[in-house]
């Protein structure tokens, strides 16, 4: 034998022993000695305490009549969510398996009855004059009335410019002087105009 490592008789493998199958029977005469009922006991069918039900969560519950008020005051999916403690994807499944239709339908169909109500009160303030902002805020978006006042000339045509043309020929300075004038004199012309009110 070498003191090399490299050759096969320097390093020699142990081999495993083969186990012998063990005798069971005695093992088996054993149990049935200490529990004759263990044969009957695996015939017998397994009791459960209660019935297998279905697995999972227990499906979310929604109060319909609820779900129709929120969306009667606008509230949006993660409001409508959020009051029933879900999340957004569970209402519209919710929705479309209970009635058949997309959330947004839906939604679409109750939110429109608030917005009638809404428009309901606002004609009623408007009408019995008890909120003429009201008032002026209806006029403005259904019959199109406007704040905007709009300066024309003559016969509705454009203005005349006839200060322009009266200095053209004018010097600066002098031009200066004559618009000073025009500003003090309407500057008179409004403290005067406060003063009579």
């Amino acid at each position: 034998m070498s003191n090399d490592l490299g050759t096969a008789d320097a390093v020699k493998t142990p081999q495993k022993k083969k186990r012998k199958p063990r005798d069971l029977s005695a093992v088996h005469a054993r149990r049935k000695s200490v529990d004759p009922d263990r044969a009957e006991k695996k015939n017998r069918p397994t009791e459960f305490p209660r019935p297998l039900g279905k697995r999972g969560p227990k499906p979310t519950q929604i109060d319909w009549p609820t779900l129709d008020k929120l969306c009667h005051i606008q509230a949006t999916l993660s409001d409508i969510a959020g009051w029933f403690d879900c999340s957004e994807d569970t209402i519209e499944n919710i929705v479309l398996r209970d009635k058949g239709e997309k959330f947004s339908e839906y939604y679409c169909k109750k939110a429109a009855a608030g917005k009638i109500s809404l428009r309901r009160a606002q004609f009623q303030l408007a009408l019995e004059g008890k909120n003429p902002t009201m008032q002026i805020w209806l006029g403005k978006q259904l019959l199109k009335q406007s704040d905007k006042a709009e300066i024309t000339g003559a016969n509705g045509g454009p203005i005349q410019h006839s200060i322009v043309e009266q200095l053209k020929d004018v010097s600066l300075d002098e031009a200066q002087t004559r618009m000073h004038l025009a500003f003090e004199a309407i500057a008179a012309a409004k403290a005067r105009e406060i003063q009579q009110n």
